[in-house]
C-alpha cells in the first residue's frame, strides 16, 4: 500500500506536533506542581518563623522559660492568642479503673490544611501542649518543618508545623487545578495551530517532488528540455543543480553520439568511395592494372585499415582503458628516437625538428615505451601537417618533483584559445586550417589522450611561444605507483 507524500509529511508534522505537546503538557505540569509545592514550604517556613518569635514572645510576657515545663492554662491561652491557632490540649491519661480498651479516641494523624491548624507547640520534653494530635517520630511526614524554641541560650521547646493536605477544595488546589487547565488548553491550541503550517508544508513538499519527478522523467524518456526547477532550499537546490547539470551532461553526450555517427560514417565513406572507384576502373577497363594503380588501392586500405584500428583503440579504450605493458625506459631516448624518425619528413617539409637543448641527458622512467612513442608519434605527425614552411618544431623534456613534461611546441599557424580545449575530441578539425584535404582521421591527438591518461598522466593543449600550439604531456615517473 503506496501513501501520497503530502499525507506522510503532515502525519509525520502532525505526530512530532502532538508528541511535543504532550511532553510539554507533561513537564509544564510537573514544574507547575514542583514550584507551587515550594513556593508553598517557602511561605510556611517564612510564616513558622514569625511563629517561633511570637511565642518567644509570648512566654517572655507569660511566665519565663519554666511555665512551659509547668503547663499552665495561662500561657497556653496567651500562646494561643500571638500565633492564632486553636487551643487543643493533649488528652488526659487514662484513668487506673477504666474499662480495657477504654481511653481518649484514636489520634489522627491527617495533618489539616490552614496554617494555623497544623501548628503544634511542644515543651522542652517533647510533649505536645496543643495542636493537632502529632504522629511518633518514626512515623513523622517527610516534609514536617521543626524550629526550636530558644531564649538566652536555653532550648525551652519546639514548633512544629505538620505539611499541607492535599484538599481537592482548598483555595491552593483550586488555583493549582485552574493552571493545569489553562497550560492544557493552551498546549492544545498551540498543537491545533501547527496543523496549519504542517499541511502547508506538506503540500509545498509534494508539489516540489512532483516536479522533480517531471524533470527526471523527461530525462528518462530522452528529453532534455525540461530543468528541474529551483529551490530555496538548500539541499533540494544542490539536487535539482545535479539533476539539470546531468541533463545537461546526457544532452551533450547524446548530441556526440549523433556527430560521432555521421562523422565516422564519412570518414569510412571517403575512403572507401576512392577504393570503390579505383577497383571499378580496373574492373571496367577503364585503367590498367598497373603497379602504380596497385599502389594505389593499397593506400587507400592502409588509410582505411588505420581509421578502423583507431576507432577500434578508442572504443577499447573508453570500456577498459587502453593496454599498458609498464617497463623500465628512458624517456630522453624515446624523445630521440622520435625526433631522428621524423626528421626526414620534417625536412622535406621545409621544417626544423629538434630536440631542446637544456634538460638532463637522460631519465628513468616506468612507461609503456611503445604506447609512449605512439602519443609523441601522432603529436609530431599533427604538427608536421599543419605547421607552415618555413617552421620550426621543438620537443623538450623536463622533470618536475615526481613528474615528466614532455612538450611539442611548432611555430604558426595557432589555434584560437577558444578551440583548445577540442583538440582532443575525436574527429575535431579547424576548417581553415587543419581539414581532411591535409591528411589525418582527427583521432591522432584523442588516442594519445587515451594512453596518457592509462599512465595515470594529463595531455594539454596551449599557446607555444614560438606562435603554433604547444601540446604538454604530464605523466609519472613510475606510472605503476601513480
Amino acid at each position: 500500500m503506496k501513501f501520497r507524500l503530502a499525507v506522510i509529511v503532515f502525519a509525520a508534522i502532525a505526530a512530532t506536533s502532538l508528541i511535543g505537546a504532550i511532553a510539554m503538557a507533561g513537564a509544564l505540569s510537573i514544574n507547575l506542581k514542583q514550584g507551587f509545592n515550594a513556593y508553598l514550604e517557602a511561605r510556611d517556613r517564612e510564616r513558622l518563623e514569625g511563629a517561633v518569635a511570637a511565642v518567644i514572645d509570648a512566654v517572655d510576657r507569660g511566665g519565663g522559660p519554666d511555665a512551659i515545663d509547668r503547663g499552665t492554662l495561662d500561657l497556653a491561652l496567651a500562646v494561643k492568642r500571638a500565633v492564632r491557632v486553636p487551643l487543643r490540649l493533649p488528652p488526659p491519661p487514662p484513668r487506673d479503673d477504666a474499662a480495657p480498651g477504654a481511653g481518649p479516641p484514636p489520634r489522627s494523624f491527617g495533618p489539616p490544611e490552614r496554617f494555623e491548624a497544623r501548628l503544634i507547640l511542644l515543651d522542652r520534653a517533647g510533649r505536645a501542649l496543643f495542636g493537632p494530635p502529632l504522629p511518633p517520630r518514626d512515623r513523622w511526614p517527610p516534609h514536617i518543618l521543626r524550629h526550636d524554641l530558644v531564649i538566652g541560650g536555653k532550648r525551652i521547646g519546639a514548633l512544629v508545623l505538620l505539611p499541607r493536605s492535599p484538599a481537592p477544595r482548598s483555595i491552593d488546589a483550586r488555583f493549582l487545578a485552574s493552571q493545569y487547565r489553562t497550560a492544557g488548553f493552551m498546549v492544545l491550541a498551540l498543537m491545533l495551530l501547527s496543523l496549519l503550517p504542517a499541511w502547508i508544508v506538506a503540500r509545498a513538499g509534494a508539489r516540489m517532488v512532483a516536479a522533480i519527478k517531471a524533470s527526471t522523467g523527461a530525462i528518462a524518456q530522452g528529453r532534455y528540455d525540461q530543468p528541474a526547477p529551483a529551490s530555496a532550499i538548500r539541499e533540494v537546490s544542490a539536487v535539482t543543480d545535479d539533476i539539470n547539470q546531468m541533463a545537461g551532461q546526457l544532452d551533450k553526450l547524446q548530441t556526440a553520439r549523433r556527430r560521432w555517427l555521421a562523422e565516422i560514417s564519412h570518414e569510412l565513406r571517403t575512403p572507401l568511395a576512392g577504393l570503390r572507384g579505383e577497383v571499378d576502373a580496373l574492373v571496367e577497363g577503364i585503367r590498367p592494372l598497373t603497379p602504380a594503380a596497385i599502389e594505389s588501392i593499397h593506400e587507400e586500405v592502409g588509410t582505411l585499415g588505420r581509421l578502423v584500428e583507431d576507432l577500434h583503440f578508442l572504443a577499447v579504450s573508453d570500456l577498459s582503458g587502453p593496454a599498458c605493458t609498464f617497463a623500465p625506459a628512458d624517456a630522453i631516448a624515446l624523445c630521440r628516437a622520435v625526433v631522428s624518425r621524423f626528421a626526414g619528413s620534417a625536412h622535406q617539409a621545409g621544417l626544423s625538428l629538434r630536440l631542446g637543448d637544456e634538460g638532463p641527458s637522460s631519465v628513468a622512467v616506468v612507461w609503456d615505451g611503445r604506447r609512449i612513442d605512439q602519443v609523441l608519434a601522432n603529436v609530431l605527425t599533427n604538427s608536421l601537417r599543419y605547421t607552415d614552411p618555413p617552421g620550426t618544431i621543438v620537443v623538450a623534456v623536463t622533470i618536475a618533483h615526481d613528474v615528466v613534461q614532455l612538450s611539442i611546441a611548432d611555430s604558426a599557424p595557432g589555434v584560437p584559445d577558444e578551440a583548445l580545449h577540442a583538440l582532443f575530441d575525436p574527429l575535431y578539425r579547424l576548417d581553415a586550417t587543419r581539414d581532411r584535404a591535409t591528411g589525418g582521421s582527427g583521432l591522432g591527438l584523442s588516442v594519445s589522450a587515451s594512453i596518457v591518461a592509462a599512465h595515470r598522466g594529463r595531455i594539454e593543449a596551449a599557446p607555444s611561444a614560438l606562435g603554433g600550439v604547444a601540446i604538454v604531456i604530464t605523466l609519472p615517473i613510475d606510472a605503476r605507483a601513480a
